[in-house]
């Protein structure tokens, strides 16, 4: 099941299709989905928080709430969105957005000093070389021996690069870290400015008793470096913080914010409101209309002008088809109409609008922390102490790049198609269109609903003095077909969030809590 969104490629048999003919469908594509947006922006208003963007090709399975998390929904709601086509974006078939957070862009940042934080860095190591040296001396004669293997270990736990020394290993990871309990209570490393190095027992409640042997040479080597300790916390809080944002988002499990899917895995979590409040508002009154004026120009095409402006001429049968049981067939041309215009109104009815938050990096648990990139994205133009690239970036950041996702999704029921003409020969007309009949619908060449031959119902109205006829198919109700598993909404579309833009430019949404 497909939702609508253009382009579409006609180019097949039987259609008369040609290069100009694709032209004209295109044209029409980006007028059918410019006034889409209009009406939908218009009918949502502020709760939208951004712009509404049309979401190509896709259905939305709606129900999440099984045994476990939908694992067809977490697809969806982790989908990386690119540029599709005519003004519309794709979500499904691109990619991972998580994944390509964790793999790409996470494991390319790291803190950088400036230029003129270095040199205070650099100048403050020669006068502190040689109690440096005393404490790794003392430290691996009582201590044990620092290995490549815990130099390895303990930088990856500090989120820092490979440059990792052994003076690194006990001042940052070690007492920094592990002896103040930093690291089982989950928190950042303790801020090296300000210790108070006359109370260091006090403080390294988790050290090892022969740690107390090498605490006076700690003591000596943060006094001689007092000047440039700050700087040194602002590496520790930012690696930590990125070592802990990879690991969460790379390795997802109960114990940091995971989320459990129906496949029976643990993947980043993500927030959404209860299944239960999607399917009242489903089954609601919120709609979003389209109307559009039709003239039939040839037994073949029909000029369509949509609402507020915009349209094309495009072949008939790819502008509206119905199929039924038994190779029944219908289309603007299956009847006899006195008036070659025609008005056709698509309704989706059930709009229901709602936030898709990645749950933010916390206390230990969460995955998300979009600062982290727009601070990253930032620091590329700069000479600054903080975190960035340590090469290229591996995505492209901001609208038409490929790193985004959708932060605010729009769905309904699938849409209601009313066709509004007038007929010379009614009797013949309810031979071809029998009262609440049922068909499979495609519009713009797209099948709607589940694609089959009894997805909607048709019912016709006629006015015996004008002779006008309005005829309406309706689709069934999402909220009662098929297993809870495989229940799906249309998507109208959304607002695409842009990581990485300045915090004034991205999308920013509401946190909703998960109703279980």
């Amino acid at each position: 099941m497909r939702a609508l969104a253009l382009t579409v490629t006609l180019l097949g048999p039987g259609l008369g299709a040609s290069l100009a003919a694709q032209e004209d469908i295109n044209e029409f594509g980006r007028a059918f989905n410019q006034a889409l947006k209009k009406n939908a922006q218009k009918q949502l208003g502020t709760r939208l928080k951004g712009e509404f963007t049309v979401i190509q090709d896709s259905d939305f399975p709606w129900f999440w709430d099984l045994e476990e998390f939908n694992i067809d929904t977490w697809r969806f709601i982790d989908g990386l969105v690119t540029p599709g086509e005519d003004g519309a974006v794709k979500v499904r078939g691109v990619g991972s957005f998580s994944d390509t957070y964790a793999n790409q862009v996470l494991s390319d940042l790291m803190f950088k000093f400036s230029k003129e934080d270095q040199e205070k860095k650099d100048a403050a190591g020669s006068s502190t070389s040689a109690s440096a040296r005393q404490l790794v001396r003392q430290y691996e004669d009582n201590l044990g021996k620092i290995t490549s293997d815990k130099l390895t270990k303990a930088a990856g736990a500090m989120g820092q690069d490979d440059d990792f020394s052994k003076l690194d290993y006990i001042i940052d990871y070690k007492f920094a870290y592990l002896w103040t309990c930093r690291k089982a209570e989950k928190l950042s490393p303790l801020p090296l400015a300000g210790v108070d190095l006359n109370n260091l027992p006090r403080l390294l409640q988790c050290r090892s008793a022969s740690a107390g042997k090498i605490l006076n040479y700690i003591s000596n080597y943060l006094g001689d470096a007092n000047k440039v300790l700050g700087l040194f916390d602002r590496q520790n809080q930012a690696g930590q913080l990125l070592g802990s944002l990879r690991n969460n988002a790379r390795d997802p499990d109960e114990n940091n914010g995971g989320l459990k899917t129906s496949d029976d895995k643990f993947r980043p979590d993500y927030r959404l409101p209860a299944a239960g409040l999607l399917l009242n508002q489903l089954q609601g009154d919120n709609a979003v209309s389209l109307s559009m004026n039709v003239v039939k120009e040839s037994g073949h095409d029909v000029l369509v002008n949509i609402e507020g402006g915009g349209g094309a001429t495009i072949p008939l049968p790819f502008f509206f088809s119905a199929s039924g049981e038994a190779s029944a067939a219908f289309n603007l041309s299956s009847f006899q109409a006195s008036s070659n215009q025609m008005k056709v109104k698509m309704t989706w009815s059930g709009v229901t609008d709602f936030d898709i938050t990645p749950t933010t990096y916390a206390g230990g648990t969460g995955w998300y922390n979009g600062k982290v990139l727009s601070d990253a994205v930032k620091n590329q133009s700069r000479d600054w102490s903080g975190i960035h690239f340590n090469s290229t970036p591996p995505v492209q950041f901001g609208p038409g790049g490929d790193f985004a996702r959708i932060s605010h999704l729009v769905i309904s029921q699938y849409p209601s198609i009313e066709i509004t003409t007038r007929v010379s020969d009614i009797n013949r007309f309810s031979q071809s269109l029998t009262q609440k009949s049922k068909w499979g619908v495609s519009f713009l060449g797209l099948p709607l609903g589940s694609g089959s031959n009894d997805f909607y119902e048709a019912t016709w109205d006629h006015k015996e003095e004008t002779g006008e006829v309005t005829i309406r198919f309706q689709p069934g109700d999402i909220t009662n077909i098929g297993a809870d598993s495989q229940k799906v909404a249309y998507v109208l579309g959304g607002v695409v969030e842009y990581p990485g833009l300045p915090v004034s430019e991205e999308v920013r949404t509401v946190r909703l809590e998960r109703g279980r």
